[in-house]
């Protein structure tokens, strides 16, 4: 049953229905209201109160200057039991006069003529009572923004600057509204901004005028850009932003940010330039940014950042990072998204990467560790690994980044550390050492290249506990054979398109020990052993490419101590028919090989060759499946063997002397 109310006035008209009605009936619209008045009317933003003349049924309301009048919404209230037409909270043109008819519960009318007057507004503080006061133009003496006790206490109609020096100091409780969408604050010329909210009185800016505030880039932004001792403390920021290539904040100068809201914005919520300063950001919430939370324009203002800051919830849920160079100490904390690095950022100084921190590298994006001072430490641990990924992208393939680049021979450490998919040029690794590197504990997996390759001077410190999978090459290349001595079988290097350890040529000139892994390592060309000793453990396996050899000579030395467990083995790669070179002997410092295999070399001499009055101990010794010799022994030269064994090879021992050679010749 619908109800209703009634006024006084027509109690008696109630009464006399109610004693007739059971002997002769009653129109029951004599029972509703008449009432038809418009009781308020107004507007919450901006907000303004009319004044009703009720004889003349008209409503007239000022409004600041500036206000567009064209979608206004007003709040209505009418007589009990009555409508109003166009309804309260429903959007209109105030350009001209406009009428708004009130009907009674009785279904009579009454029609409200509504005029909205824009004022002139203005700064000056005498601005008539009951009005937000207008922020416009240059200030350039020091001002305080007061609660003035409005729902908006100040509006920006276009543009507030602040220069000349001036310190523009904002109390808790005020209420900003920018009046078009390309409003804006400015902080120039020497000028400091103090915006002092707190828990209980929080500082607000937002939309006004035609957009309601309710939209992403409602207003322009803050714009910060002096070197002063700028504060924002509780100061909410609500659907700012209209551009999407900035923030709402923008800092080129100095800035300390805790306890602020950024919520809305088309673009960014907070960014920087190169050269700003954020010298504190602390609990602070980004979020409903159709950006990024964060974009700075240097690395070194990273290290402002850490996990109190809440920054989720956006369109891209990262810390972005601009190309540069490093050249201040920085550390890099964990926040609660992940960093990225857009482009190249080259690292002059100190860069460190705590635990748990997590980066995405962009298509392309790779960082450079050089100059004279340029050092990296990422120090994961076992609980909290360091992590570096493409940018989130199911399509995202193996190289879809740049790589990791050590080029000093400052105690570069990497621990517990993931990089996942980088490595987009196939000719180099994922990291990529000409300095010093000790990794440990970490695992590189998908590169397009390979995971670690390492220049000709490099120096592998420690290389412990690793994991490379998922290489499209090789997962380490090494530039020198002396790099060799940092493996063992503590790493997993199986999983790669070529599942071995490659080693470039060159000449060794100091005692290098290689160890078994969990891959053979591969004889790219030649190596020439002419200063120290080449000690070969048990178990180690070397693939041999076309045309590869291992020489000795001068003060060189090659020692093999293969066992019968675990013998040492030099092959060719799985699966092709091609021969390699030898192993030569052409020293006099008493080379040994024991337990050991030779197969499918000796391309032109033997798998094994002495020189002229050399000497080599063989001991649990085969060749086999030779292209030409066994071993081939030059006159003059001592082999002695124990247990030496030959299989399918053309010729076991060829002995040439005095311009003769001697195939049927066997060792001692």
């Amino acid at each position: 049953m619908k109800s209703f109310k009634v006024s006084l006035k027509n109690v008696a008209t109630i009464v006399a229905c109610f004693a007739v009605f059971m002997f002769s009936g009653c129109d029951p619209k004599d029972l509703l209201s008449g009432d038809k008045q418009i009781v308020t009317f107004g507007f919450a933003l901006p907000p303004a109160a009319g004044v009703i003349d009720e004889a003349a049924k008209t409503i007239v309301v000022e409004v600041p200057a500036g206000t567009v009048v064209t979608a206004l919404v007003p709040v209505i209230t009418v007589s009990s039991g009555a409508t109003v037409s166009p309804a309260s909270g429903v959007s209109n043109n105030f350009t001209n006069p406009t009428t708004y008819t009130v009907t009674a519960a009785d279904g009579s009318t009454a029609s409200y003529v509504v005029t909205v007057n824009v004022g002139t507004g203005g700064t000056d503080p005498e601005q008539p009572s009951g009005t937000p006061q207008e922020l416009q133009g240059t200030l350039s003496q020091s001002r305080t923004l007061k609660d003035l006790g409005f729902a908006i206490d100040y509006i920006v109609p276009s543009w507030f600057q602040v220069n000349n020096n001036a310190i523009l100091t904002v109390e808790p409780g005020v209420c900003i509204a920018f009046q078009s969408t390309s409003a804006y604050i400015s902080i120039s010329g020497g000028a400091t901004i103090k915006m002092l909210g707190t828990a209980a009185k929080t500082i607000q800016l937002r939309g006004a005028g035609n957009t309601s505030g309710t939209q992403k880039g409602s207003f322009g932004y803050l714009d910060i850009s002096t070197n002063a001792e700028n504060i924002l403390q509780y100061v909410e920021f609500i659907n700012g932003g209209k551009d999407e290539s900035y923030g709402v904040v923008r800092l080129s100068g100095t800035l300390g940010m805790t306890n602020c809201l950024i919520d809305g914005s088309k673009g960014y919520g907070f960014t920087t330039g190169s050269s700003a300063t954020i010298s504190e950001f602390a609990n602070n919430t980004i979020r409903n940014c159709e950006e990024a939370p964060v974009w700075i324009g240097h690395s070194s203002q990273a290290g402002a950042f850490d996990n109190t800051s809440v920054l989720t919830g956006n369109t891209h849920n990262y810390i972005g990072i601009s190309y540069g160079t490093l050249e201040t100490n920085l550390t890099i904390k964990p926040a609660t998204v992940p960093y990225m690095f857009d482009s190249w950022n080259s690292i002059n100084k100190t860069l460190t990467i705590s635990a748990g921190t997590q980066i995405y590298m962009n298509t392309g994006s790779y960082i450079s560790v050089g100059g004279d001072q340029g050092f990296l430490k990422i120090l994961g641990t076992a609980d909290n690994r360091v992590t570096f990924n493409p940018l989130p992208a199911s399509t995202a393939a193996k190289g879809a980044w740049g790589h990791i680049a050590i080029n000093t021979n400052n105690a570069n450490v990497i621990q517990y550390a993931d990089f996942i998919k980088g490595g987009k040029d196939n000719d180099y690794g994922a990291i990529r050492v000409s300095g010093t590197l000790g990794i440990t504990n970490s695992k590189i997996t998908n590169s397009k290249g390979y995971g670690i390759s390492t220049g000709s001077s490099a120096t592998i410190s420690e290389f412990a506990g690793n994991i490379i999978t998922g290489c499209e090459q090789s997962p380490v290349w090494i530039g020198h054979i002396t790099q060799a001595s940092a493996f063992d079988a503590t790493s997993t290097l199986t999983g790669n398109t070529d599942d071995y350890v490659g080693i470039s040529y060159g000449t060794m000139e100091s005692a290098t020990t290689i160890k078994a892994t969990s891959v053979p390592y591969f004889f790219d060309s030649w190596n020439s052993i002419t200063k120290g000793k080449l000690t070969i453990e048990a178990g180690a396996t070397f693939y041999m490419n076309t045309n590869a050899y291992v020489h000795t000579s001068d003060q060189g030395l090659l020692v093999i101590n293969g066992t019968q467990a675990a013998p040492v083995k030099f092959t060719r790669l799985p699966g092709l028919g091609y021969y390699w070179q030898e192993i030569e002997i052409n020293e006099a410092n008493g080379s040994k090989i024991e337990n050991c295999i030779f197969e499918y070399g000796g391309y032109d001499y033997g798998e094994v060759v002495v020189g002229s009055d050399k000497t080599l101990t063989l001991n649990n010794v085969k060749f086999k499946d030779s292209k030409t010799y066994g071993i081939y022994i030059n006159g003059g030269a001592s082999v002695t063997g124990t247990n030496v064994t030959f299989e399918n090879c053309p010729v076991n021992v060829r002995y040439y002397a005095n311009y003769k050679w001697n195939d049927s010749a066997t060792l001692p």
